[in-house]
């Protein structure tokens, strides 16, 4: 008798606790801290090829992202055209996964002309550098954010278009020569992308813009560096107004 009451007590203590968290294990409420939520198999279908993938009721869910060359994935919808979008570009889902989500998705594309990968705007602001015992040199680094190194990934042979733009005006030393680099990444195994050499330009500042294409593949570090230095030890000089975007030709 004694160990029937235990258990009466022991089984309203469970229920009461269910309870209050929602009924998680009976069937209701958040799932993503239980070993026992419900799983469910989504498809994705991307155009020649469908993949499963396995998501619990309750969590936010990442599904793969495919690659299409010439294009980006804008998304998983429940339509092959229209219909409701689920998944972002990052394949990411918009909410946490509800039992009662479709089970069928599909990707849909944008072409990746005009995709800009990069996007720097630094309008007012000005950058100051001066004799640190070497010749004065701005190494300016910019990383790669998620979404462009995705639709980067599935596009490697197309070409991109670079637009730098800056002022430089140097206010103590006697320089002869500017140099310009962009760099794939940083470091000793980064690869030049594309140099050139300025004269010396004493006084006001000077605008400088640089034009040029390259292959997609050579962005590839996730990583642009664009240094500037000059061949004048003790050069002072300032950097403003810097602008950069890349984007898919």
């Amino acid at each position: 008798m004694k160990n029937n009451k235990v258990i009466a007590v022991l089984l309203i203590m469970i229920v009461a606790c269910a309870i209050f968290t929602g009924c998680s294990w009976f069937g209701g409420g958040d799932d993503s801290s239980n070993p026992f939520a419900k799983k469910v198999d989504v498809n994705f279908h991307n155009g020649d090829s469908v993949s499963t993938e396995t998501i619990t009721v309750g969590k936010e869910h990442t599904a793969t992202v495919p690659v299409k060359n010439g294009y980006y994935m804008v998304g998983y919808f429940t339509q092959p055209e229209g219909g409701e979008k689920y998944f972002d570009e990052c394949g990411r889902s918009l909410s946490v996964w509800s039992k009662d989500y479709p089970t069928d998705f599909y990707a849909q594309w944008a072409s990746i002309s005009g995709l800009k990968l990069y996007d720097i705007n630094e309008q007012g602001e000005t950058r100051e550098y001066s004799y640190n015992g070497l010749s004065p040199t701005v190494q300016i680094v910019y990383t790669l954010e998620e979404f462009p190194k995705i639709a980067l990934k599935g596009n490697l042979n197309k070409q991109v278009s670079v637009k730098i733009s800056y002022r430089i005006k140097e206010t103590d030393g006697n320089t002869d020569e500017w140099y310009f680099r962009v760099y794939d990444g940083t470091g000793s195994s980064a690869e030049i992308i594309y140099a050139a050499d300025y004269e010396k330009q004493h006084g006001d500042y000077v605008t400088q813009n640089i034009a040029f294409t390259c292959e997609a593949r050579l962005l590839n570090s996730g990583k642009i560096c664009v240094l500037i230095s000059s061949d004048y030890s003790f050069a002072k000089f300032y950097i403003k107004d810097f602008t950069m975007t890349v984007e898919f030709v």
